[in-house]
């Protein structure tokens, strides 16, 4: 499986896209590294995770999804408990 990070701007005020969430943690490994900044992995491509993603958010939304290196990584003031989930995943 690999490995992507999903970014996204959401620009509806006082949404929190609570099905976007959901779908997200849908993946086989999700973890949410930052408020809109997700970890998954999945062997479906950044493309079709996008495809999938797309129903939940607005038109005027922005995501990214990209392809991460394993074993390239580092991180600053992140919780143990966050660690402890990414570090399998990378």
């Amino acid at each position: 499986m690999t490995a992507y990070a999903v970014s996204y701007d959401l620009f509806k005020t006082g949404q929190n896209y609570p099905d976007l969430i959901k779908k997200i943690e849908s993946y086989p490994k999700a973890v949410r590294v930052l408020l809109s900044y997700w970890i998954i992995e999945t062997n479906k491509s950044a493309k079709d995770i996008v495809a999938e993603l797309k129903p939940y958010y607005d038109s005027n939304d922005k995501i990214f999804v990209v392809a991460l290196w394993k074993g390239n990584w580092w991180s600053d003031h992140l919780s143990a408990d966050i660690l402890e989930k990414v570090r399998p995943v990378l």
